[in-house]
């Protein structure tokens, strides 16, 4: 813990950029993140790729290139939800609830044509409700 701790500290201080894609990536499924989650439209192409590389450099993701996407080891995903959860609670509650809609933006319409790309953001969504209905049960409401 002390060793990801340092991690983080550096990336947050080097490239906030690839904090935020971690912090976004510990909150979904951690296996097959695909590409198009992480809100590249918010970044210039470089300032991207020098995340998602940083994030690859310290072995806190690794990208599926059979598939453009990235899987995040479990303990490093556990790590950074106790983080942000001890640390900035208040914060992601109200960041978690908001990745739904972004999330749900994602998905095309339920036609079989489809099919594969609501396979590949349904594990996902699925872990976001999940995180939201354990965090705050006032959002079954």
């Amino acid at each position: 813990m002390s060793t990801w701790l340092i991690s983080l500290e550096y990336i947050k201080k080097q490239n906030p950029a690839a904090a935020d894609f971690l912090f976004l990536m510990s909150f979904v499924d951690r296996q097959g993140i695909p590409t198009s989650l992480l809100p590249a439209e918010d970044y210039n192409p470089v300032d991207y790729i020098d995340a998602i590389g940083i994030l690859e450099a310290f072995s806190l993701i690794q990208s599926m290139h059979e598939k453009p996407s990235y899987d995040i080891h479990r303990l490093v995903q556990l790590a950074t939800r106790t983080w942000i959860r001890s640390l900035e609670a208040e914060k992601w509650k109200s960041k978690a609830s908001q990745s739904l809609r972004p999330l749900s933006s994602r998905f095309l319409d339920a036609t079989y044509k489809n099919r594969s790309i609501c396979a590949a953001y349904l594990p996902h969504a699925d872990t976001v409700l999940n995180y939201n209905l354990t965090v705050d049960q006032s959002l079954i409401k």
